[in-house]
């Protein structure tokens, strides 16, 4: 996440993006963040974008990594 950025709120290009990109590649991309409510991106700072809906909360990944 950018520095400033709030923990709902991303730029919309550098979480979209490199998403989409990724998936198109075929790579299994898990969404983690700090809540499992959706995030809302922006464009240009101040304008909303899309929202996006995450996988799986920091906690969850956390106890899955440590469970294995």
């Amino acid at each position: 996440m950018p520095a400033g950025s709030s923990p709902k709120r991303e730029r919309q290009y550098e979480l979209l993006v490199p998403l989409r990109r990724l998936r198109e590649e075929g790579a299994d991309v898990t969404v983690a963040a700090a809540t499992a409510d959706p995030v809302q991106t922006l464009v240009g700072d101040k304008d909303l974008g899309e929202t996006v809906e995450p996988d799986a909360t920091f906690d969850a990944i956390d106890k899955a990594l440590i469970g294995s």
